[in-house]
């Protein structure tokens, strides 16, 4: 069972390394401005992936892609600016799919296997909208080192519903994460499955 749930992470890497790019354009949409310690202002608004039965909120003007496989939808999208195939990147990746065995309860306790209990920050539940009504979700930060010597802060959000299965992964270098932790929760909690 790991050994798909490291394919799912390794999944991620090749999606950052390439895919199909699309600027995703700017639907009309509730919006949030949101003020940033550097004060700088990322404004989010509610994405609605209609063929997909969800919404969630993004950061305005982001630069996308979008990758649709056999059994996952990943979209991505990452800090304006800078070229998505960037490593240490600023960036929201959204996997949605159909659940799968490995997507039950456990699959947070197998990520954090592959994590130095010494890095993890925090985890914590969180509420997404499921026809009105409120389901609950898991999450976990925690830094992640990179080969290069580098590290970044990593935010992942875990929902399953009966038929599929949500994961959302935020990602800062260690020195943009106090910029963008805010609006990294807002999205991750404005999960709205229809």
């Amino acid at each position: 069972m790991f050994g798909k749930i490291s394919c799912c992470f390794l999944l991620l890497t090749a999606v950052f390394a390439g895919g199909y790019t699309l600027v995703y354009g700017a639907p009309t949409a509730e919006k949030k401005s949101q003020p940033l310690q550097t004060s700088t202002i990322v404004e989010t608004q509610r994405v609605p992936f209609e063929g997909d039965g969800f919404s969630i909120k993004l950061p305005v003007g982001w630069v996308s892609q979008r990758k649709d496989m056999p059994k996952f939808t990943v979209f991505t999208c990452a800090e304006p600016g800078k070229r998505v195939e960037t490593k240490l990147q600023t960036s929201i990746t959204v996997m949605f799919g159909k659940r799968e065995k490995e997507h039950d309860d456990d699959f947070l306790a197998n990520v954090l296997k592959g994590i130095a209990a010494s890095d993890i920050i925090e985890r914590g539940t969180f509420n997404a909208l499921k026809n009105k009504e409120k389901i609950e979700g898991e999450w976990i930060h925690y830094l992640q080192h990179l080969k290069d010597g580098s590290s970044g802060h990593v935010t992942v959000y875990l929902l399953t519903d009966s038929v599929t299965a949500y994961i959302i992964l935020c990602f800062a270098p260690k020195a943009q994460y106090e910029t963008y932790k805010d609006m990294f929760r807002e999205v991750g909690g404005s999960l709205v499955i229809k």
